[in-house]
């Protein structure tokens, strides 16, 4: 549990098109970054790597820590699996946001700002 008053900052770079890093600032100066490294394996299927490192629990369990972050990709996969149709709108006009949804509609406003088309497949 977070310190009382303590606020979580959360920082998301994007490096396109194929990489992001998530930055978390815990309390007492721990720090957490994931890496999403993603590789095209087709106009379809992409391969995702995900290292992470922290600088705090250095002795701890690491296979739950892994454990979380799997269940969370498990999630969004089920989503952006099932998402129709498969091309990734680049328009952002053509859908509503979330909060949770600033990493993405970066990403795809870098992808339009390059030029891409309406729709990128993913």
């Amino acid at each position: 549990l977070e310190p009382e008053g303590f606020l979580w900052k959360r920082t998301f770079e994007v490096y396109p098109p194929f990489s992001a890093v998530l930055t978390v600032d815990f309390p007492e100066g721990g720090i957490l970054k994931i890496l999403n490294a993603c590789c095209p394996i087709s106009s379809n299927k992409t391969r995702l790597f995900v290292p992470l490192t922290r600088n705090f629990d250095q002795t701890g369990d690491l296979e739950k820590v892994y454990a979380f972050n799997a269940q969370i990709f498990a999630e969004d996969q089920d989503m952006i699996e099932s998402q129709k149709p498969e091309e990734l709108p680049l328009d952002l006009m053509m859908e509503a946001h979330f909060e949770a949804d600033r990493s993405s509609t970066t990403y795809r406003r870098i992808l339009a700002e390059w030029g891409l088309s309406k729709r990128y497949t993913v």
